[in-house]
């Protein structure tokens, strides 16, 4: 678990990146969020990293979770009022 506070860090650019139409078709993946689309694309193994304010402790080893300030969250997400997990799927 790794912990970022930067909104210019280049995982954070990437991220946003993928909010994009070009950046999506590029890289095949997309940006989620939200706790319960989480919970539904874990069945289908199809997550890649998670950003969240707080440890998420039912994650796969496999999976990189990022812990992130409400700044950085705010950056990442498309809603006025972010949940508090973000992640990235295939």
């Amino acid at each position: 678990m790794q912990i970022i506070t930067s909104k210019s860090n280049n995982k954070i650019k990437f991220v946003t990146y993928l909010r994009t139409t070009k950046g999506r078709k590029e890289n095949h993946m997309f940006v989620c969020e939200g706790s319960k689309a989480l919970e539904m694309a874990l069945k289908t193994d199809s997550v890649v990293e998670v950003f969240s304010l707080k440890p998420l402790g039912n994650l796969p080893n496999n999976i990189e979770q990022y812990l992130v300030n409400e700044e950085v969250l705010n950056k990442l997400s498309s809603s006025i009022n972010p949940e508090g997990v973000i992640f990235v799927s295939e």
